[in-house]
C-alpha cells in the first residue's frame, strides 16, 4: 500500500523542526543554544524522551553537529522510504514532494555531509598512513566527545546509510528513483566515496578491532560508479586526489587512480576526461592550462593494476585518435594530442610508457608503412585489435601536429620512418589529376615540415633510403577521399619505346623523361626536395649519391638500371637545385670539392715519355696556352674512372664556381690541387673532357686574379652566424607552425655558447630579443611556451646516459622467455638501434675504452643465447667488430673469451657439404651470395651461413687486430694479445670449414682467417 499524504506531511514536519528559525532567537543567542532548541523541539516531535535527556550532556558545538547530522540523517531515511514506496508502487506518478521540501531535504543532506560524515571522515583518516601533510595536526584530539571506535562506527553508519538510500535492497537489488537519490548522485558523489574508498579499501595490515575493514562498501561503490556517466565519476574521484581536505590516505589515493583510470575504459570515459577536467567555457576556449593537460596525460599513460599494458594501450589510443580527429571542442582535442604527445616522447622512461609509445606510433604508422620502415620505437608485438584506416591515420597526424607542441623530436620520430610512404603516397597523388587537391596539400605539408626540421644527417640517411628503395604500394583513392594500398606490380622496361622523332625535336627532345620508369622518379623527387627548401640537407645527399655513383661504376656486377637511375637523379640535383639561396646545393662548396679532388685524383694517364708534370698556379697561362690539338691527338687517353663521371665532376666544379663568386683559392686552397689535376685531362683526354677541363681551369685563374687584390674575407663564424640568423628569419614567415618553431630554436642557438664571443652576435642579440618578445604576445599558445624557452635559453645537454640508453634498447628484455617472443618488427627496431650503436663506436676513436664495459658484456650475452635471433645475433657480431677495427686495445680483456667463443659456434653450427666441389678456388660469388637469410628474420636457426660468415669476418678482425698489436711492439705478453690455448684449436678448425663447408663464401673466409691466423703466428714467435 503506498503512504498516505499525512504520514508524508508528518515527517517533513518533523524533519523541518531541525531546520526552524526562531523568532526569539536573537544576535546573541549562540549556535550551541540554537541547535539544542532544534534538537529539543525535534524530539518533541517524535516522542523521544530519552533523547531529550541526553541532550543534555551534548555541551559543545562539534557533538551538537554531529548529533544534529544524525538525525537529520535519520529524518532522510524515513522520508526516503516514504517517497521511495510511493514512487516505485506508482511508476507514472510524479514524486510526493514539492519544490520547498525538496529545497529542504537538501539543506538536511548537507548537514549530513558537512557536520557529520566530513569531521567524522577527518578525525578517522588521520589515524591512518600517509594521511600527514603540512596542513594536519600532528596531535589528534581523541577527548571530544568520542573515541576512537565510536567515531570509525559512526563515519560506517553514516556512509552505510547514505548508500543505502541509492541501494534500498542492497548492492544486487534496484535502484531507488527519488528526487533524494537524485540529489546525493548529483551533488555529493565525492562525498561519499571519500569515507567508502577509505574504509572499503583499506589494507589488512591497517586494520584492527577498534577499526575493521567495511568489505561491503565495495560492491556498492563500485556500483554507485557504474551508474554514473564517466564524466561525473571521473570528477568525483579527481576531487578526491586534487581538492580533499586533508589529503586522503595512501591506499586512498592509489584507489582512486586505479578506479578512475578504470573509467576510461568505459565507452566515453576520455571524453568524460575531458569533460571533468575542462569547464564548458574552457572546452571551446582558445587558451590551454598546461597543468590539466599534463594531469590527463599522466591519468591515461597509467595502466590500470592486473592488466596488460598493451590491452589497455590498444583500448585508449583508437579513442584518443577519435576525438582527436573529429571533436569539436579545441581544448578536447588538444588534450587527446598532448596525450598522445606524452605516449610518443614521455618525460620519463618506463616500461609503461615505452608500451604506450610504441601502441601508439603502431597505430599511426602501420596503415601506411611495411615493416622495413617502421620506427624503432614500434617493437614487434601483434598488430593492434583497432587499426585506423589509412585516411583516418593521415587525419590523425596532421591533427596530431596541429594540437600539440611543435617539438622537432616529435615530428622526426613520427615521420622519419613515414617518409618513404609519404612519399610514394604524394608520388601517387601526382599521377592522378582528379584526386582531392586537399590530400595532397596534407601530404606534402607533411613532407615539408619534416624536411624543414630534420636534422641534416637523419635526413640524409631516410632520403637514401627512398633513393634505393623500391615502391611496394600503389595507392588508389576513392571520391570520397579514402587511401587503400595494393601491392605494386613488377614493372617490365625490356621494350622501350622511344618517342619518334620529328622535324622540329631538338637533338635532346626529352631530358627529363623517365624511360625506363625508375622509382623514385628523379624529376618528381628533386622536385620535392626543391620545396624542402634546405641546401645543407640537399647537398649532403647530392654528396653521397656521388660517392655512390663513383663506387658503383668500379663494381663490374652492379646493376646498370640503379647506375642510370642514379645518374638521372644526380644530373636533375645539378639542373634544379644550382640556383637560389636556401635550397642552392652549391652554397656549401666544401664537400664538393672534396669529391672533386678524389674523382679527378684517381684519374691516372699513361705516357710513353716523361711523367706528366704539374706546375703550380704560376704558370697556369703558359700551359693553357701550351695545350694545342697537336698534344691532344697525340697522347694517350685518361684511363680510371669513365669518363662520364669525370665529365659530371668538371661540370659540378663548374656550377660551384658560377654559384659562387667569391670562390678562389683563396678562401678553399684546395682549388690548387684541383687545378693541378685538370691540366693533364686539359691537354690529354677525351674531346668532350678537354674542353671542360680548360673551361673549369680559365675560371679558376680568372677567380683568383681577381682576388688577389681583395681584402680579407669576413670572419667564418661571423658568416655563419649571419646565415643561421637569416635562415630562422625565414622560417618565422613560414605559414607551418612547427616550422616557426624551429625559426626561434634557431635564434636560441645563436645565443649559446658557441657565439657568444662574436661580435657580430652581439649585434643581433637585439633583434633576436625583439623576435622573442613578440613572439610572446603571439596568440598560439606553442609559440608562446617556445619563445619563454628562448628567454631563458634552456638546453640540455647527454652524455654518457645516450650510450647506455641505445645498449637497454638494443640488448635489454631479452632474458628468460624474452627472446623467444620477439617478431619480426621488435628485430628491426633491434637492428636500427645497433646501426646507430656503431656508428657511435666508430666515433668515438680511441675513448672507446671508457666505454668497453657497457657495450661489449651485453653483446657478449647475446651472441651466447640460442634463443635470440640469428639476425640480431650477425648484428652483435658486427658491433663487436666495430670495436675492434675502433680501438682492439681496449678489447684485450674480452678477446680470449671472443675467441674461444667463436671457435665453438664456428665447430657446432658448421654444415658439411654433402659433395665437396672438386675446385674450392672457383667458387662463384653467385653461389656465395644464394643463402640469405629468407623472409623470416625472426628465424633462430643458427645454422643459417650468414651467422657463420659474421663469426668468420669478427675473428678475421681479432686475429688482424693483434697481429697489428704485436708488429707495433705494444708493450704486452704475447697469452694477453691472443690466447696461445686458442691458436691450434683456431687452425683446426678453420682449416675444416674451409675444406668441407657448404657455403662457399664461408669456406673463402675461412680460408682468409687462416691465412691471418698463420701471419699471427708468425708475429708471435718473433715477439
Amino acid at each position: 500500500m503506498p503512504p498516505s499524504p499525512t504520514e508524508l506531511a508528518s515527517a517533513l514536519s518533523d524533519a523541518n523542526a531541525l531546520l526552524e528559525t526562531f523568532s526569539e532567537a536573537t544576535s546573541t543567542t549562540s549556535i550551541e543554544d540554537i541547535l539544542k532548541i532544534r534538537l529539543s523541539t525535534y524530539y518533541k516531535r517524535i516522542n523521544e524522551s530519552e533523547a531529550l535527556e541526553a541532550l543534555e550532556n551534548l555541551r559543545t558545538n562539534e557533538d551538537l553537529e554531529l548529533q544534529t547530522a544524525q538525525e537529520a540523517l535519520v529524518a532522510i531515511q524515513r522520508i526516503q522510504s516514504i517517497v521511495d514506496v510511493a514512487v516505485n508502487e506508482n511508476v507514472n506518478e510524479p514524486p510526493p514532494l514539492g519544490t520547498r521540501d525538496l529545497a529542504k531535504l537538501r539543506t538536511l543532506l548537507s548537514l549530513v555531509f558537512k557536520w557529520g560524515v566530513t569531521p567524522l571522515y577527518t578525525k578517522v583518516s588521520q589515524l591512518l598512513p600517509g594521511s600527514f601533510n603540512e596542513n594536519s595536526p600532528k596531535i589528534v584530539n581523541l577527548s571530544s566527545g568520542s573515541t576512537i571506535q565510536t567515531n570509525y562506527n559512526l563515519l560506517s553508519y553514516f556512509t552505510r546509510s547514505v548508500l543505502g538510500l541509492v541501494f534500498p535492497q542492497g548492492v544486487q537489488g534496484r535502484i531507488s528513483q527519488t528526487l533524494i537519490t537524485t540529489t546525493i548522485l548529483s551533488k555529493h558523489v565525492s562525498d561519499i566515496l571519500v569515507p567508502a574508498v577509505t574504509l572499503g579499501w583499506m589494507p589488512e595490515k591497517l586494520a584492527s578491532e577498534e577499526m575493521p575493514v567495511m568489505h561491503d562498501f565495495r560492491p556498492l561503490a563500485v556500483r554507485l560508479q557504474k551508474l554514473l556517466s564517466p564524466a561525473v565519476t571521473i570528477a568525483a574521484l579527481g576531487g578526491i586526489l586534487v581538492s580533499s581536505t586533508p589529503a586522503p590516505p595512501l591506499h586512498v589515493r592509489k584507489t582512486c587512480k586505479t578506479l578512475l583510470t578504470k573509467q576510461l575504459l568505459r565507452p566515453d570515459g576520455i571524453q568524460g576526461l575531458c569533460i571533468a577536467m575542462f569547464s564548458e567555457e574552457e572546452s571551446n576556449g582558445d587558451e590551454v592550462n598546461l597543468e590539466k593537460l599534463e594531469q590527463i596525460a599522466k591519468i591515461v599513460i597509467s595502466v590500470p593494476a592486473g592488466m596488460r599494458a598493451e590491452d589497455y594501450f590498444q583500448s585508449i589510443f583508437p579513442r584518443l585518435f577519435q576525438i582527436l580527429a573529429k571533436s569539436t571542442q579545441t581544448n578536447h582535442q588538444r588534450a587527446a594530442a598532448f596525450s598522445i604527445y606524452r605516449a610518443i616522447i614521455p618525460e620519463k622512461s618506463t616500461q609503461s610508457s615505452i608500451e604506450a609509445g610504441r601502441v601508439a606510433l603502431r597505430l599511426l604508422q602501420e596503415p601506411f608503412c611495411d615493416s622495413e620502415y617502421v620506427s624503432p620505437l614500434l617493437g614487434t608485438q601483434q598488430p593492434p585489435k583497432q587499426c585506423l584506416s589509412p585516411r583516418e591515420a593521415l587525419d590523425s597526424i596532421i591533427a596530431l601536429l596541429a594540437n600539440t607542441e611543435p617539438s622537432p623530436n616529435l615530428i622526426s620520430t613520427l615521420l622519419s620512418s613515414l617518409v618513404p610512404s609519404l612519399y610514394g603516397l604524394y608520388f601517387d597523388i601526382s599521377q592522378h589529376k582528379t584526386v582531392d587537391p586537399q590530400l595532397k596539400e596534407l601530404v606534402i605539408g607533411l613532407l615539408k615540415s619534416w624536411g624543414k626540421i630534420i636534422e641534416s644527417v637523419e635526413g640524409e640517411t631516410i632520403l637514401w633510403k627512398l633513393v634505393e628503395s623500391n615502391k611496394e604500394w600503389d595507392w588508389k583513392f576513392d571520391l570520397e577521399g579514402n587511401l587503400s594500398k595494393t601491392p605494386s606490380q613488377e614493372k617490365k622496361s625490356n621494350n622501350i619505346i622511344l618517342p619518334q622523332a620529328t622535324g622540329d625535336q631538338e637533338e635532346e627532345p626529352s631530358f627529363d623523361l623517365n624511360l625506363f620508369d625508375l622509382y623514385p622518379d628523379p624529376v618528381h623527387f628533386v622536385e620535392t626536395l626543391k620545396q624542402f627548401d634546405r641546401g645543407d640537407l640537399s647537398s649532403s645527399l647530392f654528396v653521397t649519391l656521388l660517392e655512390n655513383y663513383r663506387d658503383m661504376k668500379t663494381r663490374p656486377t652492379e646493376d646498370s638500371m640503379s647506375i642510370l637511375h642514379q645518374l638521372q637523379i644526380i644530373m636533375q640535383m645539378q639542373k634544379r637545385l644550382s640556383e637560389g639561396t636556401t635550397s642552392n646545393i652549391l652554397r656549401k662548396p666544401d664537400k664538393l670539392l672534396s669529391f672533386i679532388f678524389h674523382v679527378l685524383s684517381s684519374a691516372t694517364m699513361t705516357t710513353s715519355g716523361n711523367e706528366t708534370r704539374r706546375d703550380d698556379s704560376s704558370n697556369n697561362n703558359n700551359m693553357l696556352d701550351e695545350a694545342d690539338s697537336d698534344d691532344e691527338d697525340a697522347g694517350p687517353q685518361i684511363i680510371g674512372p669513365d669518363g662520364d663521371l669525370i665529365e659530371t665532376t668538371i661540370t659540378l666544379l663548374l656550377s660551384i664556381l658560377e654559384a659562387d663568386e667569391t670562390l678562389s683559392v683563396a678562401t678553399h686552397p684546395i682549388l690548387n690541387d684541383i687545378f693541378s689535376l685538370l691540366e693533364p685531362i686539359s691537354t690529354k683526354s677525351s674531346e668532350t673532357l678537354r674542353p671542360l677541363a680548360r673551361e673549369a681551369r680559365l675560371v679558376m685563374t680568372a677567380r683568383l686574379a681577381e682576388t688577389s687584390g681583395a681584402h680579407k674575407p669576413k670572419n667564418k663564424a661571423e658568416d655563419e652566424a649571419q646565415e643561421i640568423y637569416q635562415r630562422a628569419l625565414k622560417l618565422l614567415q613560414d605559414p607551418i607552425l612547427p616550422v616557426r618553431a624551429h625559426g626561434l630554436l634557431l635564434l636560441r642557438e645563436l645565443l649559446g655558447p658557441t657565439y657568444s664571443g662574436n661580435s657580430v652576435n652581439q649585434a643581433l642579440v637585439p633583434s633576436i630579443l625583439s623576435i622573442f618578445l613578440q613572439s610572446v604576445q603571439d596568440e598560439d599558445s606553442y609559440i608562446f611556451l617556445n619563445a619563454v624557452q628562448g628567454l631563458a635559453l634552456l638546453v640540455d645537454r647527454f652524455g654518457k646516459e645516450i650510450l647506455q640508453g641505445l645498449i637497454r634498447d638494443y640488448a635489454g628484455k631479452l632474458e628468460g622467455l624474452g627472446a623467444s617472443v620477439l617478431t619480426k618488427q621488435n628485430i628491426d627496431m633491434r637492428t636500427r638501434i645497433g646501426e646507430a650503436l656503431g656508428s657511435v663506436i666508430r666515433k668515438c676513436g680511441n675513448t672507446l675504452g671508457i666505454y668497453i664495459n657497457i657495450i661489449v658484456p651485453p653483446l657478449l650475452t647475446m651472441v651466447r643465447n640460442r634463443d635470440i635471433p640469428t639476425v640480431l645475433k650477425t648484428s652483435c657480431l658486427s658491433l663487436l667488430g666495430d670495436c675492434v677495427g675502433t680501438y682492439s686495445l681496449a678489447m684485450l680483456p674480452y678477446v680470449e673469451d671472443l675467441t674461444l667463443g667463436l671457435l665453438d659456434l664456428l665447430q657446432l653450427e658448421s654444415i658439411a657439404a654433402t659433395e665437396v666441389p672438386r675446385s674450392i678456388a672457383n667458387d662463384k660469388v653467385a653461389e656465395n651470395l644464394s643463402s640469405t637469410i629468407g623472409p623470416d628474420p625472426t628465424s633462430q636457426n643458427p645454422k643459417l651461413p650468414e651467422l657463420r660468415r659474421a663469426a668468420l669476418h669478427f675473428l678475421s678482425l681479432l686475429i688482424k687486430s693483434s697481429t697489428e698489436l704485436v708488429y707495433n711492439e705494444v708493450n704486452l705478453n704475447s697469452s694477453a694479445v691472443f690466447p696461445q690455448s686458442a691458436v691450434r684449436k683456431a687452425s683446426i678448425t678453420l682449416g675444416y670449414i674451409s675444406s668441407t663447408d657448404e657455403d662457399g663464401l664461408v669456406r673463402v673466409m675461412a680460408r682468409e682467417a687462416k691465412d691471418n691466423l698463420e701471419q699471427l703466428q708468425g708475429a708471435l714467435v718473433g715477439m
